[in-house]
Order: C-alpha cells, then structure tokens, then sequence
C-alpha cells in the first residue's frame, strides 16, 4: 500500500500536474480568463489537441486533459504557499473544480485533508454545495462579481515570496516587445482599476 502510494505521487500525480501547468502556460499564457473564455476563437490549438486525444499519439481522455489544465488554472490563481488544494492529488483537485471560486475551492480542499475524504465524499459535499447556492431558494448569496474578481487579480500578483509587486529583475528579463506590451496592459489595469475606485468612493 505504502509503495503503491508512493509510486502514484512520483509518476502519475507529478505526471498529471506537470502536464496540466505545461498546457496552460504553453496554450493560454497562464490566463485563467482565457482559458474559460467562451468566445467562439477560444484557442484552436489546444482544441486541436484534445481532438487527438484517446489516440496512440496522445493516450488520454479528453475529460482528463481539460481537467488537468483547469487544475492548473484553478492552482493558479491560490496562495503560491501553504495551499491546501495543491496538497490534494489530481483526482481530488478536479472533483472541486465545479466550485469554481477559488476561496471556496480552498475551504474545501482544507476540509478534504483534515478529514482525509475520498475523491466520493468530495465529490457529494461539492454537489451538495452547488445544490445549496444554485436559484435563488436557500443558500448563501452569491460573492459579487467585483469582489470575486479583485480577489483573483491580487493572487494572480501574490509572488511566491508573498510579495506583490514585482522587481527590477522580473522587468529586466523581457525583451523590449514583451516590456511594451507589459506596459501597455499596466496601463489599461491602472485605468480599469482608477474608474472602479472612483465609482466605489461615488458610492460612499
């Protein structure tokens, strides 16, 4: 027994989860937006890829795939530290995903070590969650958009230090059209967040 579970961390959950973060950064530039985007030009590469899934050159399911790659996402967007999802094996980290809100997914991953839940009662809590907040009957409200957004953008600058904000030496590694780029797209954060301080401070 001991062996055996052994043996899976070594080879088929690191396997999983390397594949899962390889895919997201190689086909959707480690976004999570984009890769649940629903626009009909989502990325045909990685369609493409599923397509050849269950194949001899590609020896996995699509639902595997896809599954991965969300863990990846969903990995992404928590502490870079002391995650309880990421402690979790591939199989437990996708059974959460329905939750989709990463401080839910954590809360429960949480909860799936502490008691050492199988991926079944995992699977039941999450859907019993769902079935509680889902409509407008019973459950908790909903977290707001703003919130749940602003929530997600201070992880994605959460560094694996803890800092939040960059060095010189993350800036002095792009070459001069990824710095303009980046530059460009601080630019536009700084504007989109400028107006949403401004209607908050209208509010009050």
């Amino acid at each position: 027994m001991a062996w055996i579970q052994t043996t899976l961390i070594k080879t088929l959950h690191k396997g999983v989860a390397e594949i899962g973060d390889y895919v997201f950064d190689r086909f959707f530039g480690g976004d999570p937006e984009r890769l649940h985007s629903r626009a009909p030009n989502k990325n045909a590469s990685f369609r493409s890829l599923l397509e050849r899934c269950e194949s001899v050159d590609l020896p996995l399911r699509q639902t595997a795939l896809y599954e991965a790659v969300a863990s990846a996402a969903m990995r992404s967007l928590l502490p870079a530290r002391d995650s309880a999802y990421k402690k979790l094996p591939p199989s437990h980290q996708a059974a959460l995903l329905p939750l989709r809100d990463p401080e839910r997914v954590e809360k429960f991953a949480e909860r799936a070590l502490q008691k050492g839940l199988s991926v079944r009662d995992v699977r039941e809590a999450v859907s019993k969650e769902m079935a509680g907040t889902n409509g407008e009957q019973g459950g908790r409200r909903k977290k707001p958009l703003i919130v749940k957004t602003l929530n997600r953008s201070l992880a994605l600058f959460t560094l694996e230090s803890g800092r939040r904000s960059f060095t010189k030496a993350h800036v002095e590694e792009l070459n001069d059209t990824e710095a303009r780029q980046a530059l460009t797209s601080a630019r536009d954060l700084i504007t989109s967040l400028q107006k949403l301080v401004e209607k908050l401070e209208a509010r009050g």
